[in-house]
This record gives structure tokens, C-alpha cells and sequence, in this order.
């Protein structure tokens, strides 16, 4: 059977979820959140009736403690307390997952390259670096306090995703299957936390046993989802995909027609743009490098010539944000001078 809202929101009438809200951390955290994203924050981590609390309290607080960028607070949970890293956001995605080297912790990186931040230096934001294309405030520049937040926001990414990527406890949390497909059957209704439509945040639902991301973005399009909606920064789902280094998933988007050019709250004109970002993010990692040209490869096919140079509020191109040259990146578009097919992961 389905589920209706009403089903979705049983989960909060609970002892252990009266308990779990009731805790300071996690209080603080959802204070102004709607019934629905704290039911969902309890679904995405496979939280029920009959779960342990203090499992689900670690859990909680860990998410809590990554969206206030507390380093020492997630250094405890995760060190002394042995909380699992892949705890997931409302929205479905893990803070870490080992297998894809990626979850939040990658997204938080990518940002802090974006606005022109680094592993070893910390960002410094002016007026009119940012402008909002979402919500009540579209069409204006972040404020002092808006960029101040987003530089605390950024800071400690890299930092943090050393603690989590370091963690001896990394098993993967499964969510509670109904309550995923509730979100894929209302995509025009639903929205996370951060406003997200299910489109939008759905590619970050990965690594649930039975569920394929490109399965879940394919139901939400049969359920009339817009391919192209865009959330939070003003990104479409085709960016969590690329993020993500999901090459799969960029694929399915692409077969679904996906636009690569929606102009976003940094003002990025392309795709590429959150490819490259991620490529530097990423650069540690060797397998997660061969994923990011693969997408980088596969968005240079689709698009015009001069899409790595197009520049964003930050002045900055995508092939600013990797360091190369504009010669290396035309020979990217070569898939022979960058990979040799043995160690190309598949597209389709």
C-alpha cells in the first residue's frame, strides 16, 4: 500500500520520535523545520517505532552537528561515539558514502572551490559575489549576512571531509522504502528542508538497496516532475548528479532532456561549471578523477565551444576552477587523450 501524508507523518506521534526532537542538538537543528522535513529526517535514516534511541540520537546529532560545520562536535561523534558517516540528510543523502568517495561532505567542498576557497585557504566573499534566483529575495544580491554565513558554511568543508572519509564506522543507513516512494509520487508537492523539489535532491538518494538513483529520477518524471526545476542556489538535479560524479545518472538526465544552462545563484551559465568545481574538490581521489572527466567528457559533446570559458559572478570559468588550460581542455573532448577505454567507467 502507498502511503498517504498521513502515513508519512505517523513516525512523529512516536515516544522515540518525541524524544529524539526533544534532545537539544537535534532540537536546535529543526527548530524551523515543517512536520514533514522531521518526519523525513527520521525516514532517511531507517529511524521507526521500534529503533534504539541512542543509535538514532548519534545519528541525528551527527547531521545536526555536519549543517552547523562543528568539526570538533563531528570528530567526537564519530571517533568516540563510533556514529556511522552515513547518516543521511532529510533529503536522502549521506554525509559520506564510501563507496561513491562522496555524499555532503563533497558538495561542501565544491562550493568552497566555487567561490574561489581551497583546501588550505578559507573564503572572503564581497557584495554581488551571489544573487538570489529562488524565493522571496529573487533578483537581489546576498547581504553581508547572507556571505558571512555561506563563508562559515564553506570553511572547515575540506577539514570535515577528512574526519568523515577518516571514520571508523561508515556503514551506509537504509531509509525507510515507503517513505522514498511517498516523496517520488508527489514530486510537484513535496519539498526538503531546503526547499529542494524531489528532481532536484532525488540524485543524492544513493546507494538504497533496490532503488537506482536513474530508476527514482525516471518515477519522479513519470509522476510529473520537471526535469529542469531548479532548489537550492538555483541548481537543477543534473548538478547533485555531477557532484556526485554519478555518470549514470548524468546520462539519465540527459536522456530526459535535462537543460545544461540554467544560470544559477552564482552565476554559473553551465553545468560544466559544478564539473569542474568537483574535478579540483575531488582531486585526491583517483577513481573519483575518472568519473569527473567522464561527465566533463560527456558535458563537452553536449555542449557549445565556449561553455568552459563563460564566466560567473566570481569572474571565474569552469576551466579556471581546474587550472588548466583552454589547449587540455579541448583535448579532453577527446576521449582517447584522456582515458584509455580500459579504465573508462561506462556511460550508459
Amino acid at each position: 500500500m502507498s502511503w498517504t501524508r498521513r502515513h508519512f507523518l505517523n513516525i512523529l506521534n512516536t515516544p522515540i520520535a518525541k524524544r529524539l526532537f526533544s534532545d537539544q542538538e537535534i532540537a536546535l537543528f529543526t527548530e524551523s523545520w515543517t512536520s514533514d522535513n522531521k518526519a523525513a529526517l527520521l525516514h532517511a535514516n531507517g529511524i521507526t517505532a521500534d529503533s534504539s534511541q541512542e543509535e538514532a540520537k548519534g545519528l541525528l546529532q551527527l547531521v545536526a552537528a555536519f549543517s552547523g560545520k562543528d568539526l570538533e562536535r563531528i570528530r567526537e561523534l564519530v571517533f568516540t561515539q563510533g556514529v556511522s558517516t552515513g547518516a543521511r540528510l532529510d533529503y536522502l543523502l549521506p554525509l559520506h558514502d564510501e563507496y561513491h568517495v562522496a555524499g555532503e561532505d563533497v558538495f561542501v567542498a565544491c562550493v568552497k572551490i566555487m567561490v574561489s576557497g581551497g583546501e588550505k585557504n578559507d573564503v572572503h566573499l564581497s557584495l554581488n559575489t551571489l544573487r538570489h534566483v529562488v524565493g522571496e529575495q529573487a533578483g537581489n544580491p546576498y547581504n553581508k549576512v547572507e556571505l558571512a554565513r555561506m563563508e562559515q558554511y564553506v570553511n572547515n568543508a575540506f577539514a570535515i571531509r577528512k574526519t568523515l572519509m577518516d571514520a571508523p564506522n561508515k556503514s551506509i543507513i537504509q531509509p525507510t522504502l515507503p517513505a522514498v516512494n511517498y516523496m517520488l509520487t508527489h514530486p510537484n508537492t513535496y519539498r526538503d528542508s531546503n526547499e529542494n523539489p524531489v528532481i532536484v535532491f532525488i540524485p543524492g538518494a544513493i546507494s538504497i538497496e533496490g532503488c537506482p538513483v536513474t530508476k527514482m529520477v525516471r518515477e519522479a518524471v513519470r509522476n510529473g516532475a520537471n526535469i529542469d526545476d531548479i532548489g537550492y542556489f538555483g541548481v537543477t538535479g543534473i548538478v547533485w548528479s555531477v557532484i556526485l560524479g554519478d555518470v549514470s545518472c548524468v546520462n539519465q538526465y540527459l536522456r530526459l532532456n535535462a537543460r545544461l544552462d540554467r544560470i544559477d545563484e552564482l552565476g554559473n551559465q553551465h553545468v560544466l561549471a559544478w564539473a569542474a568545481a568537483t574535478l579540483n574538490a575531488a582531486s585526491s581521489n583517483t577513481s573519483y578523477v575518472r568519473r569527473m572527466r567522464c561527465i566533463i567528457d560527456v558535458l563537452l559533446r553536449k555542449s557549445t565551444s565556449n561553455a568552459m570559458h563563460e564566466r560567473n559572478h566570481l569572474a571565474q570559468s569552469p576551466s579556471d576552477y581546474v587550472n588548466i588550460s583552454q589547449e587540455k581542455f579541448t583535448a579532453l573532448d577527446k576521449s582517447s587523450q584522456v582515458l584509455n577505454n580500459s579504465d573508462r567507467p561506462r556511460l550508459f
